[in-house]
């Protein structure tokens, strides 16, 4: 079984792409990486996602937006381009930049907040309630880091490129806050 897996394990990770992987991550140092980098979408592989975002916004004012619909009609929120028929960039890779085309700029702030106010309020009955014996303490605890680290993924990842994906974040949303509100309501 060793031996199977010394031969084997070598020609799978090439197959996969792991080769280049090493060479990526060999290639990454503190000192190339900048704030104005990662802000810019450069240091993160998404310079030119961030630059058509960029683009895209201020192209239209989006107060309102178009609205969440089936991928298709996202794509076309997105970029003004139907993916069905012709090769064009169908999301942004940023949670931050897709927001505004389908919720507007109210709508995005409102997402938003509706996650910062989640995330507060999680904490603040892990906080207040600390001595009780909740057993819901510690999946309050762990909401609470999930959505610090969910803000900070969906820089260069968004979850509205899937509706799978954009509905598990309204179900983690929902058990948020009912944690938070039965612990309120128990103690």
């Amino acid at each position: 079984l060793m031996l199977f897996a010394v031969i084997v394990m070598p020609g799978i990770g090439v197959f996969a792409g792991l080769d280049n992987l090493k060479r990526d991550f060999g290639s990454l140092s503190g000192e190339s990486i900048s704030i104005s980098g990662i802000l810019s979408g450069n240091d993160i592989n998404r310079g030119l996602l961030t630059n058509l975002a960029v683009e895209r916004i201020s192209e239209e004012s989006v107060i309102v937006g178009s609205g969440f619909g089936v991928p298709r009609y996202n794509d076309w929120a997105w970029s003004k381009c139907d993916t069905k028929f012709y090769k064009c960039i169908a999301h942004y890779h940023s949670l931050y930049l897709s927001l505004p085309q389908l919720y507007g700029w109210v709508g995005a702030f409102v997402f938003i907040a509706a996650i910062v106010l989640t995330a507060y309020r999680l904490f603040e009955v892990t906080i207040s309630y600390r001595r009780s014996k909740n057993f819901l303490l510690v999946l309050s605890l762990g909401f609470f880091v999930f959505w610090g680290v969910f803000l900070i993924d969906q820089y260069k990842v968004s979850i509205l490129r899937n509706p799978n994906y954009h509905m598990l974040f309204w179900i983690f949303l929902g058990l948020s806050n009912s944690i938070v509100k039965t612990i309120r309501h128990k103690s």
